[in-house]
């Protein structure tokens, strides 16, 4: 069974993301704004939704086009620019076999030495933050529909480098908003697209240097296996699947979170799944816990409460604190309906935040010890008026990259932390070890928007996926 991340982890994983699958993820990217189980770890603990394949991008509108035509090549693109994005259609020929290549730099940046994954290079004290190199082949077009686009461009200026066609996108507030630039290389007659990708703080003549002094090996007799036909009907059937779900999911949106699934404080509410024996086999256990509220209140410091239980003190709580252990206004910003910020100064907005600080029962009704996860998810439901709440409400604003600040959508503190090193407590912070039969109490503290308290419930972790569809939700209303 999967095991939910830390934040400190989902950073990682979501900066590898950012660095290295720029392209070959963009259409799958696109389709994964709606999954509603956005971050793990200190964000929303939802290890089994499935994400929806679902949405081709956007139309652009274009005022420009062009067509680069290849003799006797691989592939040939159309790019189409709007006003800040630029898209990349291509036409290619699958009958023809490409040789595959072998992509080391022969130039980096001074200070980017430390090679953290394949082609991914980054300064020794940036974990995950500084410039990848990513080949795609004509089998990586085919895998993202042959096009892929960049939203929110600066400019794009079109030269040569390392004797094929470059396209140089510089992306808009890129430090702001912690996006990176990226060089693309063209080579149609080989049958490749090569994308060099900065992070923000990368300057983009060092990535044009980079993307210049590539070294390029081709294969002689080694050429790039494009889907079989029997890959191509199994990920079919995973979207029609995915699809189904969906609908399930859109079916129970409509109707709500009914007054039923409202649970007050000091009630107990079981995990998920509690009485299916398969999963309880499977995942050890887990879904053997039930939790109980006992108290939760909205504090405006956190002076009195030991640093060392914060998941990550330095990095995600210091830089938001005021003298007196407050929280500092920040600059919050709307998201589009994409999931993304919108990146539009008009939308941003200086808001206060309290801490939720939430005391917690659970206890372990397996027969065997289990590695239990202590967390409640937040949820934010917006009541309709009729008895009902909106099942999955939009958090429609969150804090720009800049700021730098906690997730709203999970604990940031844990008063019985078991995991307290290393990589015990990078993985597992929110999680100990439960005896047979073991009761626990112990405290969380969440970092709430003043602007959304009246509306912030919690959910126990999300032990199957369909169980999500009707999960009980902890009000945190004392009266």
């Amino acid at each position: 069974m999967e095991k939910n991340y830390s934040e400190e982890e989902a950073k990682k994983i979501l900066n590898e993301d950012i660095t290295t699958t720029k392209i070959v993820d963009q259409k799958m990217n696109q389709a994964y704004q709606e999954i509603r189980s956005k971050k793990t770890g200190r964000g929303k603990h939802r290890t089994y939704k499935k994400v929806v394949v679902a949405a081709a991008a956007a139309a652009l509108i274009a005022t420009t086009s062009l067509v680069a035509l290849a003799a006797n090549g691989f592939f040939q693109k159309e790019v189409v620019e709007s006003n800040d994005s630029v898209s990349y259609k291509f036409t290619v020929d699958y009958e023809l076999s490409s040789n595959k290549i072998d992509v080391k730099p022969g130039y980096l940046p001074e200070g980017y030495t430390t090679e953290f994954a394949e082609n991914k290079f980054c300064k020794e004290d940036s974990w995950g933050n500084g410039i990848s190199i990513i080949p795609m082949s004509t089998a990586d077009i085919k895998r993202i529909n042959n096009e892929f686009s960049v939203d929110k461009i600066e400019n794009v200026e079109k030269t040569t480098l390392n004797g094929m066609e470059a396209h140089v996108i510089t992306v808009k507030e890129a430090e702001k908003y912690r996006r990176g630039n990226c060089v693309l290389l063209f080579n149609p007659e080989d049958g490749y697209v090569i994308e060099v990708w900065g992070y923000y703080d990368v300057p983009v003549d060092e990535l044009k240097k980079v993307a210049d002094q590539l070294k390029i090996e081709k294969s002689q007799d080694e050429t790039v296996a494009l889907p079989t036909a029997e890959e191509v009907e199994k990920e079919k059937g995973m979207q029609q699947e995915d699809q189904k779900w969906e609908e399930k999911y859109q079916q129970a949106k409509e109707a709500g979170v009914g007054d039923d699934r409202i649970v007050p404080i000091g009630q107990e509410i079981k995990a998920q799944d509690f009485d299916n024996e398969e999963i309880t086999a499977v995942g050890d256990g887990f879904n053997k816990l039930g939790y109980t509220i006992e108290n939760a209140k909205y504090v405006d410091s956190i002076a009195d409460y030991p640093k060392e239980n914060f998941y990550n003190y330095d990095e995600d709580i210091a830089s938001c604190l005021n003298e007196d252990g407050s929280l500092r206004e920040h600059l919050r910003q709307e998201l589009g309906e994409d999931g993304r910020l919108k990146i539009d100064e008009s939308t941003e907005e200086l808001v206060g935040s309290k801490f939720l600080v939430v005391d917690v029962q659970v206890k372990n009704y397996a027969d065997k010890s289990v590695n239990a996860p202590l967390y409640l998810s937040t949820a934010r439901l917006q009541s309709r008026g009729d008895g009902t709440y909106d099942m999955d409400s939009k958090w429609e604003s969150m804090a720009v990259p800049m700021e730098n600040w906690p997730s709203l959508e999970g604990p940031v503190y844990f008063d019985k932390p078991q995991n307290v090193d290393g990589n015990d407590r990078i993985h597992q912070f929110f999680y100990r070890t439960m005896q047979p039969g073991e009761t626990l109490n112990y405290t969380l503290i969440y970092v709430v928007d003043e602007d959304m308290t009246e509306e912030i419930f919690l959910a126990p972790p999300i032990t199957s996926q369909d169980a999500e569809l009707t999960t009980e939700y902890f009000s945190l209303k004392t009266n």
